[in-house]
This record gives C-alpha cells, structure tokens and sequence, in this order.
C-alpha cells in the first residue's frame, strides 16, 4: 500500500484513518476521442496526498480493458479512441457490407467503466451523465458481475465515506438491481449493505418507516423469482438456497409481507 500512496509509511497519523480513497470522473466526447477527467482525494479533501493509481477501463465495445495507466498527480486527463474496437473489427470483417462497416465506425460508446473487476485499491465516483449511462448498462446486462458488484459496492462505500448521499445508493439500488439476476456475489453484498442501513436508521421511526417500505419495494421481484421455500428442485444452487434466507430475514425484520396486495410509496426515486 505504501507504493501505492507514493509516499513513506509514517508520514501522517491522520493517513490511519483513511475510510477509502476516492476517483472522480467526468467526460467530454470529441470527434472520435474521449476525454475523461479523472481527480483523486481522500474523505473529500482537496488537499490529499496523491496515491500511484492503476487505471484500468473499459467500455461498451470491448470485451477486454480498453485502456491501462497508471494515475500518479491530483487530477489528469485520460484521452481514449472511442472508436478502436470497432476499427479493429471492421479489419477482421473484410466480407462484410460497406454500409455495415460504415454504420460500425460511426458507433460511439454509449458508456465506460472505471477499475476493471475491482483492481485498483480506490472507489470510483461516477459523473451522474456516467452513472446514468453505467444504470441503463445493468439494466442491459451488459456488465459483468464482477463489475455489477464493483459498482454497487463503490456507490456504498462512497456513501458511508460522506462523499455522496446514502439516497443515491438507494436510488441505485431500486434503477439498476431490482432485477439483478446473480444469486451470489451481487445479491449477497446488497442484502449486507440494506441490513447495516437499517442498524442506523432505526432509531428514527419516520425514516425509519419510509425506509422498510423501499426494502420491502426493492425486494418483490426478488421474492416473486426465488419464492418463500425450495421446490425441491435438484438443480437449486447453494447460493440461491443463502439468498433465500437473506430473504427472509430481511422481509422478517422489516415487515410481515404479503406480496399479492402490497401497495408501497417510496421516495427514493
């Protein structure tokens, strides 16, 4: 961790309590180049030493990272050919149409995503166009899980560390993963984070309240996919079996439910 800091060890007692160390993000689209301002600090500190960070990225027209550098000042701009993957396929596609070849060159990526598989020790916080664009991206199933779960776990942990509102976690949660499909590592981490929410919002019963009837919101296509019990189906993974229970511990602590005749009013959205 000390190379990644850039720095000696035992610079600043103050660097022990470091919550997560944060990547900024905004975008500008130019021609066929994309410019993507990143800035880094730490518990929102524009005075923050500078880490040696590795940026990884990748986009909606590759599979593979599209980008690798290594972030070592305050603020930088990273410059990506947003057209190169689909450059590249069009040269390994020499029988396909002209009109075809055309249409894929004039492709530009509709979004991009920071630290590939959660690679780089550091949160990313989104631009809101980005988060927007990284929200219709889940929706698409267009993200792996890994990068699903990295999205979601940031967007907590930026949160907890007072650098964005627990609404907009919140409001993640009910865009993006109402319909989430992994039973295990994404479901597993949500459910965590929704239980230590309600720990710190219970002893107000108003927020209390508006709280338990997003959880309840946010948990009917979930229940309404997995169910209540096993069918006794011997293809039923371990990992749906524990996300049942999650289940109904959740649903447990914040209301007895039934799913046929609930009407509820959020005001997360």
């Amino acid at each position: 961790m000390s190379f990644c800091r850039g720095h000696d060890q035992g610079k600043k007692s103050l660097d022990k309590k470091i919550s997560c160390h944060c990547i900024k993000t905004s975008d500008l689209i130019c021609d066929t180049k994309r410019n993507i301002d990143l800035s880094q600090s730490i518990d929102n500190n524009d005075n923050d030493e500078n880490w040696i960070i590795p940026i990884t990225i990748i986009n909606n027209q590759s599979d593979c990272c599209l980008t690798k550098c290594l972030m070592t000042k305050n603020q930088e701009i990273i410059h990506v050919n947003i057209n190169s993957s689909s450059s590249m396929e069009e040269q390994n596609n020499d029988n396909e149409p002209l009109i075809k070849k055309r249409r894929c060159l004039s492709l530009t990526s509709n979004w991009f995503k920071l630290n590939i598989c959660s690679g780089g020790p550091y949160r990313v916080f989104y631009s809101s166009d980005m988060l927007d664009k990284l929200t219709h991206a889940i929706i698409k199933q267009e993200l792996n899980i890994f990068d699903r779960f990295n999205l979601e776990n940031d967007m907590y942990a930026l949160a907890m560390g007072g650098f964005t509102s627990l609404v907009d976690y919140l409001r993640l949660l009910l865009n993006a993963y109402i319909n989430e499909l992994d039973d295990e590592l994404v479901w597993k981490d949500i459910e965590s984070n929704i239980i230590r929410i309600g720990t710190l919002l219970e002893y107000d019963k108003q927020l209390f309240d508006f709280y338990r009837n997003f959880v309840i919101f946010f948990h009917q296509n979930l229940y309404q996919r997995i169910g209540s019990i096993s069918n006794n189906n011997e293809d039923e993974s371990v990992a749906r079996s524990r996300l049942r229970c999650f289940l109904l511990v959740i649903l447990g602590n914040f209301y007895k439910v039934d799913f046929s005749h609930m009407k509820s009013n959020v005001i997360f959205t």
